[in-house]
């Protein structure tokens, strides 16, 4: 018995060509364009002299106005473990 092979050129498509992007580096950069600062937060701002629930309170408040400037959509929890080593013990 042989084998026949048929070539149907009607079923067959051209692959669509892929592009690689071009690899983007600083100099193709702009300044930023309708920047506005909203907040700072830093270390003087969360650490007070106080001690108790106003240190709490505060990094509540400061949470809760970051989450309305909006980007916690589509936030994913992430697991983080430290592997901490005491340097100071005697």
């Amino acid at each position: 018995m042989s084998e026949v092979m048929l070539c149907f050129t009607c079923c067959v498509t051209q692959q669509p060509t892929t592009q690689r992007r071009r690899r983007i580096d600083r100099s193709m950069i702009g300044g930023p364009t309708d920047f506005r600062h909203t907040g700072h937060i830093g270390s003087a701002d969360v650490h007070n002299e106080s001690t108790g629930s106003d240190d709490v309170d505060q990094l509540n408040s400061m949470h809760n106005q970051m989450q309305s400037k909006g980007g916690y959509d589509h936030a994913s929890p992430v697991h983080v473990s430290l592997n901490v080593v005491d340097v100071c013990k005697s």
